[in-house]
This record gives C-alpha cells, sequence and structure tokens, in this order.
C-alpha cells in the first residue's frame, strides 16, 4: 500500500528555457530522469535533446541521473555550444597582438627547475655582461672625445693655413696695385713736365723773336725805354750828349743769340690754400598764406618740416604726413592755444 501511494505522487519542475521564460513541468513519478525532462521541453520547445544541457543551481545533469525530487524544484535549460577556453598559447598569440609589441610566440615565459621564468634568468645574464663591458664602455668614450678634438684640431690648422694664404696672395695684390700706381704716377709727372718745358722753352723762343725785329726796326730797346732816366751830374749830361748812346752802332748791339740765356725749368705753382667755404644758404621764413591745406606744405620735404617745428617747440617726429599736418595747425592756432599733446617734452 505504501509503495503504491508513492508511485500516486505527482513530480513537478520549474523549467527555465533558452527566452527566459518559465515552464512548469509536471511528472506523474516523484523519480524523473534527465532523459524524460529532455523530451518534454523538446516537446515544449523544440530543442534536440541532443543540444540540451540540463543544470540544477550549479550541478550539470548528465544522461541517466535522477533530478533531485523536492517540492518546487527548478533547473534550467541550456544549449551545448562548441569551443572552450583556449589554454595558455591562444593567451600569447593575443598579447603578441598588442600596440607596440613584436609579433612573436616565445616571451620566456617558461620556468626552470628552480621555479624562475627564463625572461628573469635571461635578463639577469644580460645585465652582468653589460657590467662587464663597463670598461670598453668608457674606453669607447674616450677614444670618441680624443677623436673629436684631433679633427677640431686639423680643421682649426687648415682653416688658419688657408687665412694665411689668403693674407699673402692679397698682401702680393696689394703691392703689386702700389708699385704700378707709383710707376703710373712718376710717368704722369715726367710727361707732364716734357710739356711744360717745351711749351716755355716755345714762349721763350718768340719772345726773343719779337724783340729782335723790334730792336732792328727802331734800333731801341724796349726794355730801356721802360727804364727811368738817372740823373747824376755830368754823367747824366754826357749820357745825353753823346751820340753813341742815343744811336748805338749795329756792333754795339748784342745779337740774340749772345743775350740768350739757357732756361731753367720753373715748378708749377700748386694752391695750397684751403678752399672756401660755398656761403650758407638762406632759407626763407615760412609764410602760411603761401598754403591752403596740409598737403602742399609735404612738399618742403622732411628736413624742412622737423627744422619749422623744432623753431616752434613742437614735435618733429612722424612720416611726412603726421608733419605737415602738425604744423599746418599753426595757420589758424596761435602756438599758445595748441594742445599740449603736439608740443615737444623738455630735457
Amino acid at each position: 500500500m505504501a509503495m503504491a501511494a508513492e508511485e500516486s505522487v505527482e513530480q513537478q519542475f520549474l523549467v527555465r528555457l533558452l527566452n527566459g521564460s518559465t515552464r512548469c513541468v509536471r511528472f506523474a513519478s516523484p523519480r524523473v530522469l534527465c532523459e524524460d525532462l529532455k523530451a518534454r521541453v523538446f516537446e515544449i520547445a523544440g530543442i534536440p535533446p541532443s543540444l540540451q544541457r540540463v543544470v540544477t543551481g550549479t550541478r550539470e545533469i548528465g544522461e541517466g541521473e535522477a533530478l533531485p525530487a523536492s517540492r518546487d524544484a527548478s533547473c534550467a535549460v541550456l544549449l551545448r555550444l562548441r569551443g572552450g577556453k583556449g589554454g595558455f598559447g591562444s593567451l600569447l598569440r593575443g598579447a603578441a597582438t598588442k600596440a607596440g609589441q613584436k609579433k612573436t610566440s616565445n616571451f620566456d615565459a617558461c620556468r626552470d627547475m628552480s621555479g624562475r621564468r627564463l625572461r628573469h634568468v635571461n635578463g639577469e645574464k644580460k645585465i652582468k655582461e653589460w657590467n662587464e663591458e663597463a670598461g670598453l664602455r668608457q674606453l669607447e668614450v674616450v677614444a670618441h672625445d680624443y677623436l673629436k678634438k684631433e679633427s677640431q684640431k686639423l680643421k682649426n690648422e687648415s682653416s688658419a693655413a688657408e687665412d694665411i694664404k689668403k693674407f699673402r696672395e692679397e698682401a702680393e695684390r696689394k703691392s703689386q696695385e702700389v708699385q704700378e700706381a707709383v710707376l703710373d704716377g712718376l710717368r704722369r709727372a715726367k710727361n707732364k713736365k716734357r710739356g711744360t718745358d717745351g711749351k716755355r722753352k716755345k714762349i721763350d723762343m718768340d719772345d726773343m723773336a719779337s724783340k729782335k725785329l723790334r730792336i732792328m726796326s727802331t734800333g731801341k730797346d724796349s726794355d730801356q725805354e721802360l727804364m727811368p732816366p738817372i740823373h747824376t751830374g755830368a754823367s747824366s749830361s754826357q749820357s745825353f750828349e753823346d751820340p753813341s748812346v742815343l744811336n748805338p752802332s749795329p756792333e754795339a748791339v748784342p745779337s740774340p743769340a749772345e743775350t740768350a740765356q739757357p732756361v731753367e725749368p720753373v715748378e708749377p705753382v700748386v694752391n695750397l690754400q684751403a678752399p672756401q667755404e660755398p656761403p650758407p644758404k638762406v632759407i626763407e621764413e615760412l609764410s602760411f598764406d603761401n598754403f591752403q591745406s596740409a598737403e602742399e606744405l609735404e612738399t618742403l620735404g622732411m628736413d624742412r618740416l622737423k627744422s619749422e617745428l623744432q623753431k616752434r617747440g613742437l614735435k618733429c617726429g612722424g612720416s611726412l604726413k603726421e608733419r605737415s599736418a602738425r604744423l599746418f595747425l599753426l595757420k589758424t592756432t596761435p602756438v599758445e592755444k595748441l594742445d599740449k599733446k603736439h608740443f615737444a617734452k623738455s630735457k
């Protein structure tokens, strides 16, 4: 009788489907197998039993197992998904594709027999080698500095040699130019002296020829006519009475060849006086009646406008247009009534 009573007890389960809805599934027997529940879910949702996973709480019910019997028991139906976690290899491949990292599959993440990672062991070896090579690096730095200083020294010496060579070439060229200039000056002075001497000799010969013709035609020397008479008693009277003196004979007149004397070259006279400065230019007094606008004042120029403004104690700076406009104010306004901004600051 007891067994019959147990079999007549109805069992129900609250099943949560894939769409999130919950359905109540009733069974006549309190012992329900997992296959029976999957068959009922296939009738309700149409999900094949082979793809269903029945989970109660945190435990998955396997094939042939019975669901735990309890009042208002609940379970969830899930689908079986392909694939899985992936493992350590996929993690390394994903890390290799990060920005700034080289694409590799070896990160020395394995551990040696003592439990240390290989990248730590290799890093320690590299640090030890770097410390051992510190002396060589210092020698390289010293050698680099020495080579740099030597190259700079050679560069300075080459530049100094080039400067000396240029200086010598320039000095030689200048000395040649000075010698040529001196020779040219001496040559010109010599030619000028020759021309002056020839001209002077020609003038003297012309004077002597004209004088000879005058003496031969008149019988008198023009130089003696220009000399004033000297009255000295008897000698003077004798000179006037002596016909030989008044009318000299041709034999007594010396020939031009006898009177001719060698002409000495005369050096040209150089005027050493300082050149006279030109008289100062007289500037007419400015009359505003001759100007009808500031544009007409611009014809005076920058310097004239500046001097006129300075005479009146006004500011003299600025452009040509500003100066003319400032000066044109005096045509209608006296200096005493001008604004202070137009006056120059007193030092």
